[in-house]
């Protein structure tokens, strides 16, 4: 199948561009896109190979089309609302700038669907709950937004929340639905890797991709079943907002929650700042920092 499709791309008048470990492939008329995942895709990969505690040699190869295209030139059908699917067996990622969409938000669609790939070849193609695989995703593509914030406030006041194992097989189709459960899977892969630390958080994708099934493995590594983990992660998230209500009432929670999150944004923004200076001069991180013709049987992740 990929014999196939480099054959389209090359009879379709597609251009290519190369950078340490990508290939990108461009439609025409997607130059400008495909030169910013050009600058940006070395740089990812190498801060999420330190998340991930592992270096990745095989090369990943990037389609970057237009909406008429995007679901012609793939194997399967996306669904109408993607922008993006990723084939994690074959490393391969479809990438589709909507016409609204601004260049930070179409970074972190390419960023989670890198995320992806590179957690698929951490863990050896091993099953984790969906929850989990999605979590670490959004966590690597730095996404963010006061809707989300103001949501994790709302669980922490109220209790109320989608149960983990509900979201083990996949999320919901409802669009409210999903986009809680991404927000409630970040927030839990971040209370992990700060209740696990990040050499105990190493060794549970180490263990993972022996073979060791996920709950087991985190039990062990964090000294008490999930649901206990759970439990607590649930008490911080009320210890943090629920504590502001309880000395104000009601509208003290969102002034609180309205000053952390403006300080989070400028962070972020700062950061971003940063990254796009180092990119603008030619900034490469220390090392030390931490073609063939299969079929394409693996479920693809679509955003």
């Amino acid at each position: 199948m990929l014999v196939i499709l480099i054959a389209l791309i090359g009879l379709a008048g597609w251009s290519e561009m190369d950078a340490s470990g990508f290939q990108v492939w461009y439609q025409p008329g997607m130059e400008k896109f495909a030169r910013m995942i050009r600058s940006q895709a070395p740089e990812a990969k190498k801060y999420m190979e330190g998340r991930l505690q592992q270096t990745f040699e095989q090369p990943i190869r990037i389609v970057v089309s237009s909406n008429s295209e995007f679901g012609k030139i793939q194997p399967g059908s996306p669904p109408e609302w993607a922008s993006a699917t990723a084939y994690p067996d074959q490393n391969l990622i479809f990438l589709k700038p909507l016409a609204r969409q601004d260049i930070e938000n179409f970074n972190q669609t390419f960023l989670h669907e890198l995320a992806h790939l590179l957690i698929h070849q951490r863990l050896n193609g091993r099953p984790v709950p969906h929850w989990f695989d999605e979590g670490m995703a959004v966590l690597a593509s730095g996404e963010f937004s006061f809707d989300r914030f103001q949501t994790l406030a709302r669980i922490g006041v109220s209790g109320q929340y989608l149960r983990f194992s509900e979201l083990d097989q996949g999320f919901p189709f409802n669009t409210n639905l999903a986009q809680l459960a991404y927000l409630e899977s970040e927030d839990m892969v971040s209370f992990i890797m700060d209740t696990l630390g990040p050499k105990k958080y190493g060794q549970l994708l180490g263990r993972i991709a022996d073979g060791d099934d996920f709950y087991t493995a985190l039990a062990k590594l964090s000294g008490m079943p999930f649901s206990e983990l759970e439990k607590n992660w649930l008490h911080r998230l009320r210890y943090r907002y629920g504590l502001a209500l309880a000395l104000g009432g009601s509208g003290s929670i969102w002034f609180l929650v309205s000053i952390l999150f403006i300080i989070a944004y400028i962070k972020k923004k700062i950061q971003t700042r940063q990254k796009a200076l180092e990119l603008d001069s030619g900034y490469n991180m220390d090392p030390e920092d931490e073609e063939d013709d299969e079929e394409f049987d693996d479920e693809p992740y679509w955003h």
